[in-house]
């Protein structure tokens, strides 16, 4: 099976992307993925295991939740990465990224057996469109970097998403304190 680990937007943060992401479909026709998946921010990107694996990794997100409290952070202003993503940015939250590091960290040395990418927490986002050629990105860029979007929130739960068909699905939740 297909697994991620992610942070699932609520309240005003998820208001916030679902608003930007409808703009943004209206305005320049950005379809949604076709593996779709909830607003979130990714900790960890796909992989696949099975069901022994996936009870080690969520066992190794509990132990890390248990350790941790939830960084308060902002979501506000865009970034992007090349011309295939644009995204909102998590806007001056050392607390953030530091906690999505130490989490990334963490599976990594107890969870030996998970792919690495040396991405990985580097810049902790919520992408907005993906798989953009470079034609519509420019034009999106322009065009979102003016919006007004931001939010409040807690990167208060580890979610465990896993593939079914094209659609993500949660698969666990942990809450951290």
């Amino acid at each position: 099976m297909r697994y991620f680990i992610a942070h699932l937007l609520s309240g005003d943060a998820k208001r916030c992307h679902e608003r930007v992401v409808r703009e943004l479909r209206r305005t320049h026709k950005i379809p949604l993925p076709k593996r779709h998946s909830p607003p979130h921010l990714t900790i960890k990107p796909p992989f696949e295991c099975g069901l022994m694996g996936i009870v080690e990794v969520e066992r190794a997100l509990r132990a890390f939740a248990r350790a941790h409290t939830a960084p308060r952070c902002t979501l506000k202003g865009f970034g992007r990465f090349g011309f295939k993503t644009v995204y909102l940015d998590l806007y001056r939250s050392p607390e953030a990224v530091a906690f999505v590091r130490a989490c990334v960290a963490h599976l990594n040395r107890e969870v030996r057996w998970l792919p690495r990418n040396h991405l990985e927490g580097n810049t902790p986002h919520v992408s907005v469109a993906r798989h953009l050629d470079r034609a519509t990105s420019v034009r999106v860029w322009r065009a979102i970097k003016h919006l007004n979007a931001t939010a409040d929130m807690y990167l208060d739960t580890l979610v465990v998403l896993k593939r079914t068909g094209d659609q993500w699905v949660t698969r666990t939740i942990i809450h951290v304190p």
